[in-house]
């Protein structure tokens, strides 16, 4: 708990860390941040205890507003190395998305900025959400699983059916996640049972509607005999039955079926998502709706 005097002395360390407005306290100095993140920094002026990630294992110090485990467990450790580096230092040419190998090749001491820099959570974020679109949604699935996992999403071993779904669904959400976490949210209702739907919830509230019921049943009707379960005949159904059947716009037609099925307001596209659901689940969430909807 002393300040590294190689880089700054105790006091002045306080100092800074006052002036940028986090708990005055010690510097943990360039090992912790070689030992944490694969690098070592010009100076290190996290305060706060570091916090390992119970699912990623990352070792970090952040302010209070952003130390928390659910938060660090989102984010990718080639991500956040990314984030943490452009707080002190630029690579250049308005280019902020870069790998660890190329920051070593590119690192110029005369860019370290000596100003105070901001810490900014939704950066960081949107830095991690380039960082997921980056990778194959293989990799994308298989980074997911702990996440689930944790809550109670998928079982301790999932099996090869899961998985699939998984590796499927993957593509769906990959554009609209900025943290691995949010994946808990968006496929939770792949993998639960068939009664998604509370009787206490908004969800249920605005199907019971009549234009929204209408709109479930008619889905139901559209699907039972659907001879071809696929995303494109699925859409082809449904848009036939509400939006020229029933006259309904896609957000009145649509979105009761989304509720119905998923259990919220947004999810994966909606096509997409009864195709990975299958027949027989769509259509049991459809049932269930409709009798609680009464």
């Amino acid at each position: 708990r002393t300040c590294s005097r190689r880089l700054l002395g105790r006091s002045r360390c306080t100092r800074r860390c006052a002036r940028w407005g986090w708990p005055t306290g010690h510097c943990l100095g360039s090992a912790t941040c070689r030992s944490s993140w694969g690098t070592a920094t010009a100076s290190c002026p996290s305060v706060i205890p570091s916090r390992r990630c119970s699912i990623t294992g990352i070792v970090a110090s952040f302010p209070k507003a952003f130390s928390t485990t659910s938060r660090c467990a989102g984010f990718l450790a080639e991500a956040f190395r990314n984030f943490l580096a452009l707080l002190g230092w630029s690579i250049g040419e308005d280019r902020e998305i870069f790998t660890l190998e190329e920051m070593a090749a590119a690192f110029d001491v005369t860019r370290v900025n000596p100003n105070p820099a901001r810490f900014d959570p939704k950066k960081a974020e949107a830095i991690n959400g380039v960082w997921l679109r980056r990778l194959p949604t293989d990799e994308l699935a298989r980074r997911m699983v702990p996440f689930l996992q944790s809550a109670g999403v998928l079982p301790p071993s999932p099996s090869a059916d899961e998985l699939k779904v998984l590796r499927a669904a993957a593509p769906l959400v990959q554009e609209r996640m900025s943290v691995l976490e949010e994946a808990i949210d968006m496929l939770g209702f792949l993998f639960t049972d068939d009664n998604v739907l509370s009787p206490d919830s908004d969800a249920l509230t605005a199907i019971q509607a009549p234009e929204a019921r209408a709109a479930v049943a008619a889905t139901r009707d559209a699907l039972a005999e659907l001879p071809d379960w696929t995303a494109d005949s699925i859409e082809a159904a449904l848009r036939s039955a509400l939006v020229e059947g029933l006259g309904l716009k896609p957000k009145h037609a649509f979105g009761p079926v989304r509720l119905a099925v998923t259990g919220r307001r947004v999810s994966p596209p909606l096509f997409e998502s009864l195709a990975l659901l299958g027949r027989e689940r769509t259509l049991a969430r459809l049932d269930t709706a409709l009798a609680l909807a009464r």
